[in-house]
């Protein structure tokens, strides 16, 4: 389901860089509009300019009234926006375009985190017992890249090209109350429920084909990587599940308090952060453990963020920690950060509680300049690609990249606009 969208793209700079004075582009129409406001979303330029930043998209997505984004996120090539009606708005992570929407449940209702599943091959009807009793009788599919995302009771499954529904809310329905993000392989789909088991669910059918337990609630994320379903409980166990072929546990380690963050699996690692002040640091295929936990004085009920060289954490009432990736060594720490904004360039761009964004070196700590992000209604956690992303509730949406990083040109926009 697409919609119209007003944006603008910033594709040159003359406050940041000296250039010819910057121009807004209109989708398809090179060229043409007014010129581009000398701030993005109230941030100053020159603060930017002073981080090595600039104002590298501005779009808006259109919301009708008494509508506005509460949360977004970005997964690959898309920056996601909820909103507080539960509309879905994909938008391009290159350019700022607005690329579809799609309601995902009723107002109120709980939705939660968003995946990327690539390559997946589902029929766009269910299969009912006949194609479960002869396979041969489901129809060939070409596989298509996905995005998944649950409420309480069902997931939805879109084709995240368009926007497509493959599965909606009403064609697989949850018999438990789920309580965690799911995961998936793109045959199953893996979630938490509130009575502390969690499941695998065939996307095809809806059927439910198993379910194992734990002795508390879950309220972590699922992770899936290399056929194996990561599940961190709080009953302070951390269990690893085997789903391809003969389904068994793989290991499991017993920690000393609560798992209620999101932990990180990737790169044959698991990173997990739990209630006991500690960082965990395990294979992800063998459950060995990497380094010895890294201590910390305040409980860990934040998700862990991930870069290529170092790892973040924020300690509540205590402090943001950087951590050398391989050797589980401080590396340095920021009382007063909280999250992680973009890791570029040698650089960790850190937000305060103040909505202070310090940019720092990310090796030693040491803050090279300080830029007020006060005015931006939501500032995305990211370690993971080269740019900060942020959004106001009232629809625009906006991309900082380092000035190195040039310009969009117009090709560019229109390779998006395809």
């Amino acid at each position: 389901m697409r919609s119209s969208t007003k944006w603008i793209v910033v594709l040159t700079c003359l406050a940041l860089a000296g250039c010819a004075p910057s121009r807004s582009f209109s989708p398809g129409v090179a060229g043409r509009g007014a010129p581009v406001q000398a701030a993005a979303g109230g941030v100053a330029l020159a603060e930017l300019q002073a981080a090595g930043l600039q104002s590298y998209w501005q779009g808006t997505v259109e919301l009708p009234p008494g509508e506005r984004i509460i949360r977004i996120y970005r997964l690959d090539e898309k920056l996601y926006c909820l909103t507080n009606l539960n509309t879905l708005v994909a938008v391009s992570a290159q350019a700022g375009n607005t690329k579809w929407r799609h309601n995902i449940a009723r107002p109120g209702q709980t939705v939660f985190n968003p995946i990327h599943v690539d390559n997946v091959s589902l029929p766009d009807d269910m299969i009912g017992i006949v194609g479960i009793v002869d396979p041969d009788t489901i129809p060939t599919t070409v596989p298509f890249d996905a995005v998944m995302i649950n409420t309480l009771s069902s997931v939805i499954v879109l084709d995240r090209s368009d926007g497509r529904e493959l599965r909606g809310p009403h064609d697989i329905l949850f018999d438990f109350a789920a309580n965690t993000s799911g995961a998936s392989d793109g045959a199953s789909f893996f979630v938490g429920g509130i009575n502390g088991r969690f499941y695998g669910v065939e996307l095809m059918t809806g059927v439910e084909l198993w379910q194992e337990a734990t002795a508390r609630l879950l309220t972590a994320s699922l992770r899936y990587y290399a056929a194996h379903v990561y599940v961190g409980g709080e009953d302070q166990v951390f269990r690893v599940i085997k789903v391809s072929g003969v389904r068994q546990f793989a290991w499991s380690q017993t920690l000393e308090g609560r798992i209620t963050a999101d932990f990180y699996v990737g790169n044959n690692q698991c990173f997990v952060p739990c209630e006991d002040r500690r960082l965990y640091a395990f294979a992800a295929l063998n459950g060995a453990k990497l380094w010895p936990a890294f201590i910390t004085s305040g409980e860990l009920r934040t998700p862990v963020q991930v870069a290529e060289r170092t790892i973040f954490q924020y300690a509540h009432a205590d402090s943001l920690y950087a951590i050398n990736r391989i050797t589980g060594q401080k590396r340095w720490d920021m009382p007063e950060g909280r999250t992680v904004l973009a890791v570029m360039e040698g650089r960790a761009y850190v937000l305060d509680e103040n909505k202070l964004m310090h940019v720092v070196d990310e090796m030693t700590g040491e803050v090279i300049t300080t830029v007020d992000m006060s005015s931006l209604d939501l500032l995305l956690a990211n370690t993971t690609t080269p740019a900060i992303f942020a959004a106001m509730t009232d629809g625009r949406v906006f991309c900082f990249r380092p000035i190195s990083a040039g310009h969009l040109t117009p090709q560019m926009l229109e390779d998006e606009l395809r």
